[in-house]
């Protein structure tokens, strides 16, 4: 790293720093990079080049130095952009000698960049997450009907579509305010079918518990899972667009990104309790279901057990009922198997995000940059 320079404390001070400035929490940034992003990244990144040109000795050995001028009616005598110090009069008299002052740092004012260098953070973050976004998109179409299918495609989307252009429009007033309110729409469509779709899930649910058939019990789960998948699918639209709200509004104040994080969390929560409680009522379902198979057989056929028990036949019809009572256990797993597809709430990727925004906006950055990158890192306010 060629004679690095920080910016410090939200951007107020520029001071050189020693070479081998260990760079391993630092996100990076090339030049120009930023200098094909957006006219505003451009002007950053030229200012900042221009700065590291200024601030850099010409060559080893040189020594930076502070020039103070005396108080006095005169102009500083220059020749080819080399001044000795000499100040003089308009009739070319020399009235003052200007000090050096050797320095170890370089500090001066800066305009407030937080706000856009924030931003390209995120943008680079979102560029990130965008395959994983895919991946779960791809994950929830396969499993739906066609017309459902088309429907939830087209707002994933334009979800995906918002995330991806954000880095190129987020200064565009028009564009985020009428992204915005497409992006509401999604979310309270979304949010009521959160509601549904949990309830839908506890009526099975209450379904199950009243009957002892396995058939009409696997009719049952196959309808619970169904609306767990929907439900899931909700909840990912719905962490999702409130992601995509956050960026929109540009409302990073750490209060209102707190909001935003515990309503997510306490969706995530309140599906595992519902899955939670799906899987182990249906666990129990399944098991009375086997013992009632079995006691029902036996009913039936009890006289005539009693009679041929210590036979060859009774033998082989006891290891009948066994073996019977194992392919049921064994078809019961494969359908609380297919449960456990949909464990997961599928949040995280969305909470993990709020609070990255959370930390970049809310604590001091630290920026470091050489003659060709960037690179920036949050710190903790004290």
């Amino acid at each position: 790293m060629d004679n690095p320079i920080i910016i410090e404390s939200c951007f107020e001070s520029l001071i050189q720093m020693p070479k081998n400035t260990p760079l391993v929490d630092y996100e990076s940034f090339s030049f120009d990079r930023m200098s094909s992003a957006s006219t505003g990244l451009a002007m950053i990144a030229s200012t900042l080049q221009n700065i590291h040109s200024s601030c850099s000795p010409a060559k080893a050995g040189d020594t930076l130095y502070k020039l103070i001028l005396p108080k006095s009616e005169g102009v500083l005598t220059k020749l080819d952009g080399v001044t000795n110090g000499n100040v003089v009069s308009d009739k070319g008299k020399i009235v003052a000698r200007a000090r050096f002052k050797e320095v170890n740092s370089l500090s001066m004012q800066l305009p407030a960049l937080s706000t856009m260098l924030g931003m390209m953070v995120i943008g680079q973050r979102i560029d990130a997450k965008l395959s994983l976004i895919l991946k779960i998109q791809q994950s929830i179409l396969s499993y739906l009907e066609m017309e459902q299918q088309a429907k939830t495609e087209g707002s994933f989307r334009f979800l995906f579509d918002t995330l991806q252009n954000y880095k190129y429009n987020w200064t565009n007033p028009t564009y985020t305010e009428n992204t915005h309110m497409k992006i509401q729409d999604i979310k309270q469509e979304m949010s009521q079918q959160v509601v549904l779709q949990s309830k839908l899930v506890i009526k099975e649910m209450s379904e199950a518990a009243k009957t002892f058939d396995k058939r009409y019990l696997d009719k049952i789960m196959q309808k619970t899972v169904l609306h767990l998948q929907s439900y899931q699918i909700a909840l990912r639209l719905y962490g999702l667009s409130s992601f995509a709200e956050i960026l929109l509004l540009q409302n990073f104040e750490d209060g209102y990104l707190s909001s935003a994080f515990s309503e997510l969390e306490q969706y995530s929560l309140q599906y595992r309790e519902i899955y939670s409680a799906c899987y182990s009522k249906f666990s129990g379902y399944f098991a009375r279901s086997i013992q009632t198979k079995i006691l029902s057989k036996l009913s039936t056929t009890g006289a005539a057990l009693g009679q041929i028990a210590k036979t060859a036949f009774g033998k082989s019809l006891s290891e009948a009922f066994q073996q019977a009572a194992k392919s049921n256990k064994q078809g019961n797993k494969k359908a609380l198997k297919l449960l456990e597809l949909y464990k997961d709430p599928g949040l995280y990727p969305f909470l993990t995000s709020i609070t990255e925004i959370k930390e970049l906006f809310n604590n001091n950055l630290e920026v470091i940059f050489d003659n060709k990158n960037l690179y920036i890192k949050a710190e903790r306010k004290a």
